[in-house]
């Protein structure tokens, strides 16, 4: 809605890092959602404005997170989960400033920035804000040379897949244990595509990137 070369009033009042004026140094992205809901004790929903949602006006997300927060009160609240296709289409936004704004350091929620009022709770916890995050380790040239990462695992073992998510199927040379070294070619999503040598010939499956580290 502006131009990346504008100065957006996305942020308000904000303060990061103890600096104010956030509209100064910062890109927003907006996202339809629409807020925490309280339950109705009937099977139903609430809006924050306690009015009765119905149903049809929820269709369109997957399902609810339910979590409480803080700065939306101490109720017991439900937060509508966001439609995979939209979480695609604002991950390509984000690599696209990524590249274009070298400056980027961050990636951070409206409520990160809104630290002092507390006046907005988006996107919530609904919202795979790690998935984004990861996406700054994806900066340099695509030609670079694989990152070397280790295993850590709370249980020893991690499944390796054909695919980035748990809908495709369990590669046989897995599972991997902790310690274990792998290569790290790409990454979608919270998935790193991994490649492991044995006796000269490669293995390339996907493994969940929160149980991989980089070595000491």
């Amino acid at each position: 809605m502006v131009s990346t070369n504008d100065r957006a009033w996305h942020a308000g009042h904000g303060y990061y890092q103890s600096r104010p004026r956030v509209n100064n140094f910062s890109i927003g992205i907006e996202i339809v959602n629409p807020g925490y809901h309280f339950s109705d004790g009937a099977g139903g929903y609430l809006n924050w404005e306690r009015r009765r949602v119905k149903p049809a006006q929820l269709k369109p997300f997957p399902g609810m997170t339910e979590a409480r927060d803080p700065w939306a009160g101490s109720a017991k609240l439900f937060w509508p989960n966001y439609p995979e296709a939209q979480l695609v289409a604002v991950e390509a936004l984000t690599r696209a400033l990524l590249k274009s704004y070298p400056s980027i350091h961050d990636i951070v929620g409206h409520r990160d920035v809104d630290g002092v009022r507390k006046m907005k709770v988006d996107p919530g916890p609904a919202f795979p804000l790690r998935r984004f995050k990861l996406l700054m380790d994806d900066r340099s040239d695509n030609e670079r040379q694989p990152s070397i990462m280790h295993v850590a695992v709370d249980d020893g073992a991690l499944n390796v897949r054909g695919g980035p998510g748990t809908t495709f199927a369990l590669m046989d040379w897995g599972p991997l244990r902790n310690g274990d070294e792998v290569e790290v070619l790409e990454r979608v999503g919270e998935w790193y595509r991994i490649r492991r040598w044995f006796s000269g010939v490669q293995k390339i499956g996907w493994v969940f990137a929160r149980y991989l580290k980089s070595p000491d």
